[in-house]
């Protein structure tokens, strides 16, 4: 697997604050925020005034001073900068030190905060390739003095896109090798993400590359993907490579390993029909700045560790977003609405035998909002899935399965029947069993699988695969 420059540890190091240099220590490990202690930094002291009758006490209270980017050196020559950092002022003397991240590297200037580059590993990339890194494996089927073994590397498995006039994003296997002087040999490729393009900080290459692709493999593989590594590069006279500890980084390198194939293994591949990488990435940020509530369900509703309960409220209203961002709040336009209300209001009023009470109560409690149903939008967005989904969704909740009895008498059809138990479950209404609650949550979960894959533009064979198989269960 790859090896980091820089190992997860507690190093000794030099800090410098106010241009001061001072002794102490940084942790850098993974899964965690850098962090570490300054020794012998007296911190603010508070001087009355000679006139002041606490003149002549100097005071110190704890208190935290906050650093754009704070820099040091390593006992190994690394030089580090933190960013966003803050030290904790605890007592004279002693300081601690929290940072959101660390960039650590050999010849940091002060103007190395600008990257030509990034090279980075995120869980689910050999899912995600579609290729095997290794073409042929030949070993002798009976044992002789002069036997051989070798592997021959599938150059196939190499895959480059180009985003834009200037960038290109590759995904390719590199091998690491391993021997032990005549006794041991072995070869283990491990996925690797390259991203080449115009300069930019470290932030900006998490937010724009490492991050959605962890999100896309998160999606893909329906399991939680790490970010195990970054690193950054420099180009130039002297090429620099800068690693990156933060807390979203497990700093965990890990080689490619065969899928399970007992089940889903992932709901797309880029190899090897072709799908490109680079136009992936764009429609998963279009659906992000388009389809913030349904984007959050994708990426963080779908691996952590919710109850069946919350994870209900949070995939209805995600579809019920996507509903209101693709067709409207309602039918007819809100203002429409409300003139149209008004006069028919009007008109009851007016009508013989309405009662001033009756009015009143029309006017207060005929929606003045105009919006869809719920039930109506789930419906809708039934309709706009994939034909051959549709049926098979269709012989699942046509007839309602006995698990969704009791929830509503005579109910019209599942589409009425989530709709009410999401409104039970956010309102203090009859909660449905567990059973009932695992059912539809997997009915809702498949619709908005399939709907992502949609405005990814990518086919929906796998889903439909698994489903057939029995691996993904519809109910």
């Amino acid at each position: 697997m790859k090896k980091l420059p820089i190992s997860s540890d507690e190093y000794q190091c030099t800090w410098v604050v106010d241009g001061v240099n001072v002794a102490g220590t940084l942790e850098l490990a993974g899964g965690k925020s850098p962090r570490g202690e300054i020794f012998d930094i007296p911190g603010e002291w508070w001087t009355p005034s000679e006139n002041s009758e606490e003149s002549g006490y100097h005071t110190f209270s704890p208190h935290i001073r906050k650093f754009p980017e704070l820099r040091g050196r390593l006992r190994t020559n690394h030089e580090v900068v933190l960013i966003d950092a803050q030290i904790s002022f605890l007592f004279p003397g002693e300081a601690r030190i929290f940072a959101r991240m660390a960039l650590c590297g050999l010849e940091l200037t002060d103007d190395s905060q600008s990257f030509d580059s990034v090279e980075f590993q995120v869980g689910g990339l050999t899912e995600l390739s579609g290729h095997r890194p290794l073409k042929e494996m030949r070993f002798p089927n009976t044992y002789t003095p002069d036997m051989e073994f070798s592997v021959k590397w599938n150059v196939e498995a190499d895959q480059t896109w180009c985003a834009g006039t200037d960038e290109e994003i590759s995904l390719k296997f590199a091998p690491y090798t391993k021997f032990d002087r005549g006794y041991s040999y072995s070869v283990s490729p491990y996925p690797v993400i390259t991203v080449k393009g115009g300069p930019r900080t470290a932030e900006k290459w998490l937010e724009e590359y490492v991050r959605p692709l962890s999100q896309i493999t998160q999606f893909a593989t329906t399991q939680q993907q790490p970010i195990s590594w970054v690193l950054l590069d420099i180009q130039g006279e002297a090429h620099k490579t800068v690693q990156v500890f933060a807390r979203e980084i497990s700093q965990e390198p890990y080689t490619a390993g065969s899928p399970y194939a007992g089940g889903i293994t992932t709901l797309l591949r880029v190899g090897p029909n072709n799908v490109s990488l680079a136009k992936l990435l764009k429609d998963w940020r279009s659906i992000q700045a388009g389809q913030d509530v349904f984007f959050e369900y994708l990426t963080i509703s779908l691996t952590d560790d919710r109850s069946l309960e919350s994870r209900f409220l949070a995939v209805i209203p995600s579809l019920e977003s996507y509903h209101s961002v693709k067709y409207g709040l309602g039918p007819i336009d809100s203002k429409e609405f409300k003139k149209h209300r008004r006069g028919v209001i009007k008109r009851i009023k007016e009508a013989e035998g309405v009662t001033t009470d009756d009015a009143e109560w029309l006017d207060k409690w005929v929606s003045t909002l105009g919006t869809y149903e719920l039930r109506d939008r789930l419906s809708r967005l039934f309709s706009d899935l994939p034909e051959e989904l549709q049926q098979r969704i269709r012989l699942k909740i046509d007839p309602l399965p006995e698990v969704l009895n009791g929830i509503i008498q005579n109910s019209q059809d599942v589409w009425h029947i989530m709709g009410k138990v999401r409104n039970n479950l956010a309102h203090g209404g009859k909660r449905p069993t567990v059973n009932q609650l695992a059912t539809l949550n997997r009915l809702a979960h498949t619709m908005a699988v399939s709907l992502a894959l949609q405005d990814l533009n990518l086919p929906e064979k796998a889903l439909i695969d698994s489903i057939d198989r029995g691996d993904w269960p519809i109910l």
